[in-house]
């Protein structure tokens, strides 16, 4: 049962990594071949991945802000106010 949860843990620690740092260069493929097939993949289509993109570089910044207000012993209210902060400007923005 050890072994098992161990090697749950490997795997989504890679799956983390795959998600950090090579997912965001997975819509480059899919841009560039788009722009070789004869016709084109339509416009929504391709105002969907730039729109998807935003919104995962908004929420990337989200969290590592966050993330740089979290520290051992910190509490839990300045992350928590900073995290909230990016909901309400979001919003507001929109």
């Amino acid at each position: 049962m050890i072994s098992l949860v161990l090697r749950q843990g490997r795997g989504g620690a890679s799956l983390s990594w795959f998600q950090k740092s090579l997912a965001p260069w997975t819509i480059l493929p899919v841009l560039l071949y788009d722009g070789l097939r004869t016709p084109p993949l339509p416009y929504a289509v391709q105002a969907g991945f730039t729109f998807n993109y935003g919104i995962y570089i908004l929420n990337k910044a989200k969290f590592d802000a966050t993330k740089a207000f979290i520290s051992h012993g910190g509490g839990f209210i300045v992350p928590y106010c900073v995290y909230i902060s990016f909901a309400v400007l979001y919003g507001l923005t929109a």
